[in-house]
């Protein structure tokens, strides 16, 4: 068991850095506008780029993860994403653009690397909790970048906030080193890479009939989560008329609620109701918190903000574990990271589509409403088609 606190602890470090690195341009976006004249809508063609690279990069890492091993994969993820960021610092657009590609592919790249790391060490029965307890580090990592990046703002300008949280992945990327023999000893540096089995991956995902809908559910369910994270702060700005400070406290605030929703959506599937019944009750609570949110106006105190974003991120930001406790659980043995990755694709095409969809959405309209009723509908239709497939299909989940 040690090894696996051990593994579970790595992992966590590693994905909280690469929601901290994701964070950087959300929460910078405020001054970034004001200091350099840029559209607040361009956010979501930030996360376009983001995800974009990210879809390609989760098709590309099984491969790799196979060859040099996920705690290697994991640390090449973490430099990426601050290679990406010391990019993007000079504020040019087509430079922000390329550290956009480079952060979203380290931030999507250490999902899978971290899950075939936890699949060979967790015991089915305790899966969901463990992979809960990893990706405990989106929240972590979220609930520490609203406190550090204004910090770095304040203390050096936006340009600071990048090369600080920069400076953070290299340390982190060094920490994991000593793990390396350990965790990479199934590596195989014989495996070849072969383009064709990208595709076979993927067709066999979506030719199993359950991952089909966990990969449309880690879609729509990422899409809401990526609206929040790279609007919320926008909208407590410029809608609720927070300043910056008191906006990253409130979205610092929020994140706890995810980090305990997290293990606890982990625990319930564990012990008490299926992981197709939670994930499915998810959908249908993440889908009304966020049409709640759109009520919100200038008139409510901070309070009772800070209470309907705890919502929100208690479930549209809490699924994770549960999700990839699943596709581990109706994945073959020694696949487990190239099935994620596999169905990561389709998580970040969510991110890269329906955030940029909801820029359009704010360009267009000059509001926040219909870009989060968009993002509720999708995650709602998710949780009906989970709870269909829990009362109609075997409760296996197999079936090519």
């Amino acid at each position: 068991m040690k090894l696996l606190y051990t593994a579970v602890a790595a992992m966590l470090l590693q994905q909280s850095f690469g929601s901290i690195s994701n964070l950087v341009v959300p929460m910078t976006a405020p001054v970034m506008v004001e200091t350099l004249g840029l559209n607040p809508a361009l956010v979501g063609a930030y996360s376009l780029f983001t995800y974009g690279m990210g879809v390609l990069a989760t098709l590309l890492c099984g491969s790799f993860i196979i060859r040099y091993g996920g705690l290697r994969v994991s640390q090449v993820a973490v430099l990426a994403s601050s290679a990406g960021l010391l990019i993007a610092i000079t504020g040019e657009l087509w430079l922000m653009a390329v550290g956009a590609m480079m952060i979203g592919a380290g931030l999507m790249v250490s999902t899978p690397s971290s899950s075939h790391i936890l699949a060979r060490h967790s015991p089915p029965k305790v899966a969901p909790l463990m992979f809960s307890i990893k990706q405990t580090g989106v929240p972590v990592g979220l609930m520490a970048g609203g406190l550090i990046i204004p910090f770095f703002i304040y203390s050096g300008g936006w340009q600071a906030a990048f090369i600080g949280v920069s400076l953070i992945g290299v340390i982190i990327a060094v920490a994991l080193q000593p793990l390396r023999r350990r965790f990479d000893d199934d590596r195989n540096p014989t495996h070849p890479f072969k383009i064709d089995e990208v595709w076979f991956n993927l067709r066999a995902v979506l030719s199993h009939r359950y991952l089909r809908k966990l990969a449309f559910a880690s879609l729509t369910f990422v899409g809401l989560q990526g609206c929040f994270v790279s609007f919320f702060v926008l909208f407590l700005v410029q809608e609720l008329r927070f300043d910056l400070k008191t906006a990253g406290i409130v979205f610092s605030i929020a994140q706890i609620a995810a980090l305990f929703a997290r293990i606890f959506w982990g625990w319930l599937g564990s012990r008490y109701l299926s992981p197709p019944h939670v994930l499915a009750f998810l959908g249908f609570a993440m889908s009304l918190s966020a049409v709640i949110l759109t009520f919100a106006n200038p008139n409510w105190s901070v309070a009772i903000v800070t209470v309907i974003a705890s919502i929100v991120t208690g479930t549209a930001l809490s699924w994770h574990g549960v999700l990839f406790a699943e596709i581990a659980r109706h994945s073959p043995p020694g696949k487990v990271g190239p099935y994620t990755g596999s169905v990561l694709a389709f998580t970040a095409a969510g991110q890269m589509t329906i955030p940029a969809l909801f820029g359009v959405s704010l360009a267009t309209f000059e509001n926040y409403q219909y870009g989060f009723y968009f993002a509720a509908f999708l995650t709602l239709t998710a949780g009906i088609l989970l709870l269909y497939r829990q009362n109609t299909e075997p409760s296996s989940g197999h079936g090519f």
